[in-house]
């Protein structure tokens, strides 16, 4: 009998709300993400050869709006991109809140380890952005 009284007494103890604490809130904020799609498609176009992709990210922000991290998949078939079986993406830019809106500005490069040089590229970029309800676009 005494079992189940101690086993009752822990299983209220678990399921007791802990204790509200005060964090100290940093500036910069760090997101991450993992994904296993089954197609990766980029403008329309399969850089997995139409098989599964296994993709991930993460990113630091700062309260300013800057903002910088790198976001990796991998591709099909080696030598697609002179002998690279990965895309690995660096990027950084400013988010700049525009009334109801947010401008962001900034750069991706595309990168392609142990490929041939002249795969890789950068691309600036420029977004406007509002949300309307439920809706972001």
């Amino acid at each position: 009998m005494k079992h189940y009284v101690f086993a009752a007494a822990c299983a209220l103890a678990a399921a007791s709300p802990a204790l509200a604490q005060e964090e100290a809130t940093s500036p910069v904020t760090v997101t991450g993400s993992v994904a296993l799609v089954s197609d990766y498609r980029f403008r329309g176009v399969s850089q997995s050869d139409k098989g599964m992709a296994v993709q991930g990210g993460i990113t630091a922000s700062h309260e300013s709006g800057a903002y910088a991290g790198t976001w990796a998949s991998n591709l099909g078939g080696w030598g697609r991109f002179g002998g690279s079986n990965m895309e690995l993406d660096l990027f950084a830019g400013y988010a700049i809140p525009l009334g109801g809106a947010t401008l962001d500005v900034g750069l991706t490069w595309y990168m392609y380890p142990s490929g041939a040089d002249i795969t890789d590229f950068a691309e600036p970029y420029i977004k406007l952005s509002s949300t309307l309800g439920p809706v972001k676009g």
